[in-house]
């Protein structure tokens, strides 16, 4: 996909991702009590999942352009599904946690899936609306019309 501003985009997207799975690092470490080695292999866990999502929100913004349909359908669910297991399978090989903090260690994984599709679709929506149009001009236009100057407050 080539959008103006690409650049832009990426730096846009690893800020996102920051911003989605600090917090999801943290609390995972604090309620999993993992130890310092375990905490760098959730948080790559975390990112290899949180780009999954990326691609599939990627994908589904792909499909609704081309289709023109705002409605959500399933982007090749076969392949997510395994992507997926197989990352959960290989968290929970690595790190070799109870029963029950794997399955806490899943719906981690599965937050971060989410965060990564939904910062994908927002992120690239936003980079089109800016690459389209420009929007301090369309706003000084709208104050103008609304009969507010550059002076007043």
């Amino acid at each position: 996909m080539s959008l103006p501003g690409n650049e832009d985009l990426r730096r846009d997207l690893l800020t996102a991702k920051e911003r989605d799975l600090n917090p999801l690092v943290q609390e995972s470490a604090q309620s999993l009590d993992l130890d310092a080695g375990q905490v760098l292999q959730v948080e790559t866990f975390l990112n290899e999942a949180w780009f999954s999502g990326t691609r599939t929100g990627h994908a589904q913004m792909v499909v609704r352009t081309v289709e023109r349909k705002v409605q959500i359908k399933p982007v090749g669910l076969d392949e997510i599904e395994a992507e997926f297991k197989a990352l959960m399978e290989e968290s929970a090989d690595t790190l070799n946690l109870t029963v029950h903090h794997t399955l806490d260690l899943w719906d981690f994984l599965g937050r971060a899936w989410i965060a990564g599709t939904r910062t994908c679709e927002t992120e690239i929506m936003g980079s089109f609306i800016a690459s389209r149009s420009d929007v301090a001009q369309e706003a000084l236009d709208w104050l103008e019309q609304s009969g507010y100057s550059a002076g007043d407050e």
